[in-house]
């Protein structure tokens, strides 16, 4: 006698709700990567507390919009792989939206998050006078960089998930 082992499913609500979910965090995840990048290049300070006040804000907004964007994409998808038909592997797709996600969740914490931070604590401490230091203009110099690659990533796996590139015949 052989028995089948099954995952638990959600059901219909259980799985609009998580879809549902994961198009939030990932809306809060593109928003929030946008809306820092767009602070920093966008702004041109005439005054320290407008510096301070730029630096400050893509702190916030990385630290309550960003930072729970991006995680909360990642243990969704975990969700919709335990308990749906998806899997971990069995889409090519899947696994590069997992790879993606991990690369901003690692690259973020350990790179943009402390340069965000960096730059914040600098222009707090020095005004304008920052924009004369060369470390703080290096370290805004990657921030943008790879913010802008990040946004690249970030729409690749919006468009992967709706294109399911590599998706196998069923």
């Amino acid at each position: 006698m052989k028995v089948k082992l099954s995952a638990p499913t959600l059901g219909k609500k259980g799985y609009r709700f998580l879809k549902f979910a994961h198009l939030i965090f990932a809306a809060l995840w593109l928003g929030g990567t946008l809306a820092v990048f767009l602070r920093v290049i966008i702004g041109h300070p005439q005054s320290d507390g407008e510096i301070r006040a730029i630096y400050e804000t893509a702190k916030l907004i990385d630290d309550i919009i960003l930072i729970p964007g991006v995680l909360g994409c990642f243990v969704s998808g975990l969700v919709f792989s335990i308990f749906t038909n998806w899997g971990f592997f069995k889409q090519k797709w899947i696994l590069v939206k997992y790879i993606i996600n991990l690369e901003d969740i690692i690259f973020g914490g350990a790179f943009l998050g402390p340069w965000v931070d960096e730059l914040a604590k600098k222009a707090s401490v020095s005004g304008l006078d920052v924009l004369n230091n060369e470390t703080f203009l290096k370290t805004e110099q990657h921030l943008i960089i790879s913010m802008i690659f990040q946004i690249v990533l970030i729409l690749f796996v919006f468009y992967i998930s709706v294109a399911r590139p590599w998706k196998k015949k069923q």
